[in-house]
């Protein structure tokens, strides 16, 4: 734009003529004053709100934005993000795994699966295909977090921006929650998202998804359908059926992109990348008996498996303390078939093997073992503590055929004083009397006693059988059912009818009823009939291994069957107990 004092001076050196010298010379000092007070050419002034035409190359680019009111905005995108993914992984999370089953993971939140803000990025947390990102570096964060956590996992190959950090076994709820605020206010941290636990192993879901499309799908609706999900392909697999593709983590979880994609009539397959979290220590500690008669070697294992950047404290094996609890030292004996003293603690597997004997009936636990390493590439480096879990262990009391089969002897005891016959006839007589008396009114209290027990038995037992036929009325529904339609719910469901009569039938509390077949079996074996008890712990075993399987594949046909079988007997028995005193 040209310079209006300096135009308006040029006109009027035109018509020099026409002015007169004096004229001129006070009209050139005015506008040479209004000249230099007016912008410069060479500087102008942008007009708010107006667009500004660059020198370069003369295009036209929006107003830029304050340099407050541009983090502002990020921020608070970012914190949104935070919110929606960590609400997203809290329920109702599910995916499509192998040949289209329905895959339900547990939420754990043992572990955390933290994902940081790339340097250079795309507006919603990731960079789109072909752009330049440099992950970020996770060692000033490790050092700023290190009082949470006890070490962590990043495969760099798999998810450069992602790691996985298993929190530290004694946080209480008020620090996890303070962890929570600072990760929320850190503008380092994307979002974060508790682990998945399927099928007893943990996993931290990525921003991946293994895709597979059908062979009618052409390039054109793939992308399409990529777009409509905020996912994108790598451009050297993108022409290929089978292949990874990325999403925007903060548009959509990866499950529900993989759910949206599996649900699409050119997708043969799509679920969620997914790696295991397998923490670098494991510790494993068995009985090969959990039941035994006093004096029985009972073998044991306990292993150690570690990785190259763990070191295991010496002190582990040193004070290896095996002693089951509540007994005297006297009564149990433990073997080792190689010395401690010779166990090598600096190569994995560690692993000692021995066998230990109780001389004491009753119910023991083995405690658990604690295991002291250090971690090289944990956020904090000094020394951390795993336990084994505890093991219980039941020893009953039953008389050997042979006496020096056992190393606990006793002795014979003392014969007794004879005692001598003294008083006279008549006190011998006396003394009879009041025995006969005594004898006749215990009898007749015992007796009275009997019968008011045996009323109120009676009442009791009928209260107790009505709840069976209940259940038992279930089993045969249930049994039915499975008849008809064999399939992973109807057995299932006639195991969870099965469990539930046994335990009635035992008289088992409701904090008893849980835990697994083993477990369960042993606390309703007593109150079996012993011709009962190997169907029922068979049946029992084969019922948790249908619903550990989770599919209907390779179902026993012949199981509803068995169940009624032993139901039946089982309430047969029943019936007989309402009848006499039932005994326990």
């Amino acid at each position: 734009m040209k310079n209006r004092p300096y135009h308006a001076l040029k006109t009027l050196a035109k018509r020099r003529d026409c002015i007169s010298a004096g004229s001129r010379f006070a009209l050139a000092l005015f506008f040479v004053l209004l000249s230099v007070s007016s912008p410069s050419t060479a500087q102008p002034l942008p007009p708010p709100g107006d667009a500004v035409r660059q020198e370069s190359g003369g295009e036209m680019l929006p107003p830029e934005k304050s340099a407050e009111s541009l983090p502002d905005s990020a921020e608070a995108e970012r914190i949104a993000c935070f919110d929606r993914v960590w609400s997203e992984y809290q329920d109702d999370v599910w995916f499509y795994g192998e040949n289209g089953q329905r895959v339900v993971p547990a939420i754990n939140h043992e572990w955390l699966v933290i994902r940081l803000a790339e340097e250079a990025g795309g507006a919603d947390g990731f960079s789109p295909a072909g752009s330049e990102r440099r992950a970020p570096s996770f060692d000033g964060f490790n050092k700023q977090y290190a009082y949470y956590f006890s070490h962590y996992l990043h495969e760099a190959s798999l998810a450069p921006a992602m790691a996985a950090y298993r929190l530290r076994c004694d946080m209480s709820k008020e620090a996890f929650n303070t962890l929570m605020t600072r990760l929320r206010q850190d503008p380092e941290v994307m979002y974060v998202h508790p682990s998945w636990k399927i099928r007893d192993k943990l996993y931290a879901p990525l921003e991946r998804i293994d895709l597979t499309w059908k062979p009618a799908a052409d390039m054109r609706e793939r992308d399409a359908l990529l777009q409509a999900v905020g996912a994108y392909a790598d451009e050297d697999t993108a022409m290929s059926r089978q292949h990874q593709v990325s999403i925007a983590p903060c548009r959509k979880s990866v499950w529900q992109a993989a759910n949206l994609l599996a649900d699409d009539i050119n997708v043969m397959q799509a679920r969620p990348v997914l790696m295991p979290l397998v923490p670098p220590v494991g510790v494993r500690f068995d009985l090969a008996l959990n039941g035994a008669t006093p004096g029985t070697a009972i073998p044991f294992t306990f292993e150690i498996r570690f990785t190259e950047r763990v070191k295991i404290e010496s002190s582990t094996i040193a004070n290896l303390n095996l002693k089951p609890g509540g007994i005297f030292r006297n009564l149990y004996d433990i073997h080792y078939d190689e010395p401690l003293s010779a166990i090598d603690v600096n190569r994995s597997p560690i692993r000692i093997t021995g066998y230990i004997k109780i001389y004491a009936t009753g119910e023991y636990s083995i405690p658990g073992i604690p295991v002291y390493y250090t971690d090289s590439d944990a956020p904090q480096s000094k020394v951390q503590l795993i336990k084994t879990s505890e093991i219980p262990v039941r020893i009953a009391a039953m008389i050997p055929e042979q006496q020096s089969g056992f190393e606990l002897q006793a002795g014979d005891p003392d014969p007794l004083p004879a005692v001598e016959a003294t008083g006279t006839g008549k006190a011998k007589a006396h003394s009879a009397y009041l025995i006969v008396t005594g004898v006749i009114l215990i009898g007749l209290v015992s007796g009275l006693s009997f019968f008011f027990w045996r009323n109120r038995r009676l009442q009791v037992t009928k209260s107790e059988n009505n709840t069976l036929g209940r259940y038992h009325d279930k089993i045969l529904a249930a049994a039915n059912a499975a008849r008809q339609h064999p399939g992973f719910p109807e057995f299932s469901a006639i195991g969870n009818a099965l469990k539930h009569y046994l335990a009635e039938f035992a008289d088992l509390g409701p904090d008893q009823r849980g835990g697994s077949h083993i477990s369960f079996y042993r606390r309703i074996e007593s109150a079996l009939p012993p011709e009962s008890r190997t169907t029922a712990a068979a049946l029992l075993a084969d019922i948790d291994a249908i619903i550990a399987r989770g599919t209907a594949a390779a179902l026993p046909g012949d199981l509803p069957d068995r169940v009624v079988d032993l139901v039946e007997t089982l309430q047969h028995h029943a019936d007989n107990k309402g009848e006499s005193p039932r005994k326990h």
